[in-house]
């Protein structure tokens, strides 16, 4: 019967309950690829990610950790495997474009559509993109990825969509 729990209604009487425990809640995400099994060597890294997302900053509501470092040494495939490790951590775990403003954009307005917003289906991408980021606002449990913001605009166009005071990204 897997895992669920059976009891008679009655002492002795032909009825049967089962109890089935409370179905998992669906993890929200889009990640762009699987669970690498072939990643490893990367345990300090990851250890110290996941200790920088988990720390308590009194100042700012969301905690922003910048995975750093050259084209091609892994920061993509670092931030996505501790997405992946303690996908259990989030409600929602969200992977974006980032290396412009518009790209960021149209990633956020992608969004709208995963999480099932009303608002998905406006034809004014600023209409999804403030939606996403209304909804990030009143929610908690949640990361956002953003890949391959490796300038200065691109920075810029992440601090003004996530403001210190957006919401608690742990």
């Amino acid at each position: 019967m897997g895992n669920c729990l059976k009891r008679r209604l009655k002492p002795g009487g032909p009825a049967w309950v089962f109890l089935f425990p409370p179905a998992m809640p669906r993890k929200i995400h889009n990640l762009p690829f699987a669970p690498n099994p072939a990643f490893t060597g990367r345990g300090p890294e990851l250890k110290k990610l996941h200790e920088e997302l988990q720390k308590q900053v009194e100042v700012a509501v969301t905690q922003t950790v910048a995975v750093h470092g050259l084209g091609g040494v892994g920061k993509t495939q670092l931030a996505v495997e501790h997405a992946w490790k303690h996908l259990s951590d989030y409600d929602a775990v969200f992977w974006v474009k980032a290396d412009s403003q518009e790209a960021l954009d149209v990633g956020l307005a992608a969004l709208a559509s995963l999480l099932s917003l009303p608002e998905a289906g406006e034809p004014e991408q600023a209409v999804q993109t403030k939606a996403v980021l209304d909804w990030l606002h009143g929610h908690e449990r949640w990361l956002v990825i953003a890949d391959n913001a490796d300038t200065d605009a691109a920075t810029k166009a992440l601090r003004d969509c996530f403001p210190p005071t957006l919401s608690v990204a742990a």
